[in-house]
């Protein structure tokens, strides 16, 4: 998706404040339907306020998005040993690479490699599930040097031991490092609770999206809403998507084309962005709770993404909808009948 409709609500507001819903409608072209569902959800979270039929971004969105310039996702709060032991490990798992097998590891494959040696050495670091699996709070950038932001081993972690675990990882006559998609497969298959049921099973749905296999993710939906995503289904996510998933598969078993593949690809993963947010923003709840700092932050810091993630899945839907007359493909007269009128209230 290019510059969706959300972030060009948002920049417009930033450069137009107190505009109306029929200004931002015409010098966007968007549908005033698709702004007052942009603006409500905001309006909602605080994120934006209403005066005199005008909107305007509030102060808690300005002060959120600049205080979200942090290497820790969404600004949350880590304590500094923590930091320093994470840091430490980026250091030492990069050197390590870069001069035994010249490569520098990417995002996935760090994260990755230091789950393992948090799990095998029992470092007791912050841990969240994400889009990809479990990760520390902290985002690696392979342009820092973090060498610089250690002094020294002061957690008095066995270095060896992390080059052991690091060894394990690394295969092969060629001696390369196991790729970021193996990293984080053999992390989803290292454990049986309903976590790493939950990640094997959305891994095995996109798998046979690719493989134009959409009826096995139809029949699978259920299983993974089954699995228990930490949220509370306000804008009936859940619902919407399991209705576009019969809708669509019953039009790509006649009508398949790129187009429309691509399409459910996009909207599959977004609506696992949102799964995916609430289920790092439940363990990081736990981490809030041991340190005792204000839950508060993790709503308010997250609130931005959420809206954002919400408003993407239902762009994709409304392209859906517009794009492909679902009631050609019905094969029941009655069905047909009922569709035509449910899809005149969409």
């Amino acid at each position: 998706m290019s510059v969706n409709n959300f972030s060009k609500v948002i920049l417009y507001l930033t450069a137009n404040p107190n505009s109306s819903v029929d200004s931002i409608s015409t010098n966007l072209d968007l549908r005033k339907e698709t702004i007052d569902r942009i603006l409500s959800g905001l309006a909602k979270d605080n994120l934006v306020i209403f005066v005199n039929e005008r909107y305007s971004l509030s102060d808690i969105f300005c002060n959120l998005r600049l205080n979200q310039k942090s290497d820790v996702y969404f600004n949350f709060k880590i304590k500094q040993d923590d930091k320093d032991k994470i840091y430490f490990l980026f250091s030492k798992i990069k050197t390590y690479l870069e001069d035994t097998v010249q490569v520098s590891p990417n995002k996935t494959q760090m994260q990755k490699l230091v789950i393992q040696i948090n799990n095998k050495l029992n470092l007791h670091l912050p841990v969240a599930w994400y889009k990809y699996g479990q990760i520390v709070p902290i985002a690696y950038d392979f342009e820092i040097d973090y060498n610089k932001m250690i002094s020294d081993n002061k957690f008095n972690i066995p270095e060896q031991e992390i080059y052991n675990i690091i060894n394990l990882n690394i295969i092969g006559q060629t001696k390369q490092l196991r790729s970021a998609k193996e990293l984080k497969l053999n992390m989803y298959n290292s454990g049986t609770s309903e976590m790493y049921q939950l990640y094997q099973l959305k891994d095995q749905m996109l798998e046979h999206c690719y493989k134009d296999d959409f009826n096995f993710v139809r029949n699978k939906f259920n299983d993974l809403i089954k699995l228990k995503p930490y949220f509370k289904d306000e804008y009936n996510i859940i619902n919407d998507f399991s209705d576009f998933i019969i809708y669509f598969a019953k039009i790509y078993s006649k009508r398949g084309d790129y187009k429309l593949k691509n399409l459910f690809i996009e909207t599959f993963n977004v609506f696992w962005d949102y799964i995916a947010l609430h289920n790092y923003m439940y363990d990081m709840k736990q981490y809030y709770i041991e340190n005792e700092y204000n839950l508060e932050d993790l709503k308010v810091n997250t609130l931005f993404e959420l809206n954002k993630f919400k408003e993407d899945f239902f762009e994709l839907l409304d392209q859906f909808y517009e794009d492909f007359n679902i009631t050609e493909f019905m094969d029941n007269p009655e069905m047909k009948k009922l569709m035509g009128n449910v899809m005149k209230d969409k």
